[in-house]
């Protein structure tokens, strides 16, 4: 099984970079520099053969202006995969390379769906990478403090300086008192 990652979910609504190219290319030669993913668009248009670059300069090819107006092998995979379908396996390696989509595979989502079944109260590895952890349930922390907590021993020097400071105080008030003087 597989599913789309975010730059997939991205081209799925607004077409691929390729494609959004070719709708800016007139048939007529044209300057790309304000084209936005320009070098993935170009490389993959031209990798289709949609259009010649010549001078630094882009044109639609035949092929290209063929292909305006249909859908390609990409965009109808990404489509399947998103409605949890499944696609042409040379078009799915190609959309794993450019990693629109990402494997998820069958034990880690039978492993996710017996967990929610089975009223799962924790969040697992398998429950995050297939999505299933939307549909659970979980049992509600509360992450505020009832008590102060007070870490680990103070440094040695401090616990020497307060029992020094602490002595000197009882010395003093034995003196304010009248009470005789005692030894440490």
């Amino acid at each position: 099984m597989h599913k789309l990652t975010d730059e997939g979910r991205q081209y799925l609504k607004e077409g691929l970079p390729e494609k959004r190219i070719l709708s800016k290319l007139p048939s007529a030669m044209q300057d790309l520099s304000n084209v936005e993913n320009v070098a993935i668009a170009l490389s993959n248009a031209k990798k289709n053969g949609w259009i010649e670059i010549r001078n630094g300069i882009a044109s639609v090819t035949k092929l290209g202006e063929n292909a305006r107006g249909k859908k390609t092998e990409e965009e109808l995979a990404l489509e399947s995969i998103e409605n949890g379908k499944i696609a042409d396996q040379k078009v799915i390696r190609e959309l794993e390379r450019r990693n629109l989509i990402r494997e998820i595979k069958d034990d880690v989502i039978k492993k996710a769906r017996e967990q929610l079944e089975a009223g799962t109260q924790a969040l697992t590895p398998e429950l995050i990478k297939t999505g299933f952890w939307k549909e659970a349930n979980f049992k509600e922390y509360s992450v505020s403090m009832t008590k102060r907590f007070y870490g680990g021993r103070k440094h040695l020097l401090k616990e020497l300086s307060e029992k020094q400071q602490k002595n000197r105080g009882d010395t003093q008030k034995r003196r304010r008192h009248g009470k005789p003087w005692v030894g440490i």
